[in-house]
């Protein structure tokens, strides 16, 4: 009885059942993406590896863009759902898919402009794969229009499912084009081939029968939303990144290796808890729709987000031994005091990823200040006080306490100034 009676409530929280979904959705894709990896890297060899990742870090170029498209579309879906405007969020979806694929093309064309200066500085021989990851670029741009409509649909199974399906895809085109040689190129040319067959899905999954309306592009405001939601995941990404970035500008190799392997550690943490920030975005996007109240949703999220990081970080400290030596060897072993101080930085930053998410949802586009201001204090800091890991390490923690804490005063202040309104 007891059981069933939680069975019930899991079944039916919207925010437990698909943060559940997108959990195991990412956890499965993960473990693919890592055989991908493992994959490439034997059939390529340490230098072919090194070009075919160093290149795939400039999908990160693409992401910020791409991302905040996705994030405006579920947006504008999840209050045309609210509303029940089927017909008004279909003639959407078309107005801004028109748009993408035109945007999409700019980006595609700049960046065959400057393929020649990323060959040079990437010290590749051949332009090809750059020419390949310039139409992927394309291709993920343009599926960011049907990914954030399920998104917006609360559409979590779909996500999981057809996120893993994406992953197959980019297997199963590697073992196909061993056949013709495997090279960087062609490593390259198996995610994008992934990638097409995944909009394809997107696509067919994000349909919607009913007849569209007009669109009145005036009421939609997009750039007064779209501009904030860029510089905020700018900025997100940049949080996530620009340490181990300047780690490998600052640090000894070795140290620097050191920090990257401890920064995938904290990763961790992350990729296990960002579905929370996925899967409440359009709950309360349509909850502020029909004013209605945010709070419980809210704290039963930063719960959740609490637990499951603060459950690997514990374990961090009482086993980083065990853990060091069973995924990377021994030779990482001088990393182990610093995973338990790693945990705690990525518990910050797992909270500052869903408070972005939740604030952007309810248009409290203020918090895009807070992360511009810590990311510019995170880039002074670690150039600075960059001498050894434990200096980066605490750079970090001041730099991600100091983010949290101004986003927690701001949504505050922000629902004081509401209520004192009302």
């Amino acid at each position: 009885m007891f059981a069933k009676r939680y069975f019930n409530y899991f079944s039916q929280n919207q925010l437990l059942k698909g943060s559940f979904l997108l959990f195991i959705g990412s956890f499965v894709a993960g473990v693919l993406n890592y055989v991908f990896n493992t994959l490439v890297s034997r059939m390529l060899g340490p230098e072919g590896y090194g070009s075919f990742s160093s290149l795939i870090s400039l999908t990160y170029i693409i992401g910020v863009p791409a991302g905040t498209l996705a994030v405006v579309v579920a947006k504008q879906v999840a209050g045309y759902r609210a509303k029940n405007e089927i017909g008004a969020e279909k003639g959407f979806i078309g107005y801004i898919l028109k748009k993408a694929i035109l945007i999409g093309f700019l980006i595609f064309l700049a960046f065959l402009a400057l393929s020649p200066i990323a060959k040079e500085f990437f010290k590749i021989n051949t332009i090809w794969p750059l020419v390949v990851l310039a139409l992927d670029f394309f291709v993920v741009f343009v599926f960011s229009v049907p990914l954030g409509s399920l998104r917006g649909r609360e559409k979590f199974l779909d996500l999981s499912w057809t996120g893993i399906l994406g992953v197959i895809f980019k297997i199963m085109a590697v073992f196909l084009l061993v056949n013709f040689g495997l090279s960087v190129v062609s490593a390259i040319a198996s995610i994008l081939i992934a990638d097409t067959l995944f909009m394809g899905i997107l696509f067919f999954m994000a349909r919607i029968k009913e007849t569209a309306d007009p669109v009145h592009v005036e009421n939609l405001k997009l750039t007064s939303f779209a501009i904030p939601v860029f510089f905020a995941s700018l900025c997100i990404a940049a949080l996530y990144n620009v340490d181990v970035i300047l780690a490998k500008h600052f640090l000894a190799s070795t140290e620097a290796g050191y920090y990257a392997v401890l920064s995938l550690l904290g990763k961790i943490i992350f990729f296990g808890t960002s579905a929370i920030g996925v899967v409440i975005f359009p709950i309360t996007a349509k909850n502020h729709e029909l004013g209605l109240s945010n709070k419980r949703i809210l704290k039963l999220s930063i719960l959740l987000t609490l637990i499951g990081s603060g459950l690997v970080t514990l374990v961090y400290f009482l086993f980083p031994d065990l853990i060091v030596h069973l995924l990377f060897g021994d030779s990482y072993l001088p990393i182990t005091p610093y995973v338990g101080l790693m945990g705690i930085i990525f518990i910050f930053y797992s909270l500052i990823n869903l408070l972005v998410s939740y604030a952007l949802s309810c248009n409290k586009i203020g918090i895009t200040y807070i992360l511009i201001f810590g990311t510019a204090l995170e880039i002074f800091l670690l150039s600075m006080f960059h001498g050894s890991i434990g200096n980066i390490i605490y750079d970090m923690i001041l730099v991600m306490g100091i983010i949290l804490g101004g986003l927690s005063i701001f949504l505050m202040y922000e629902k004081k100034c509401k209520t004192s309104a009302n």
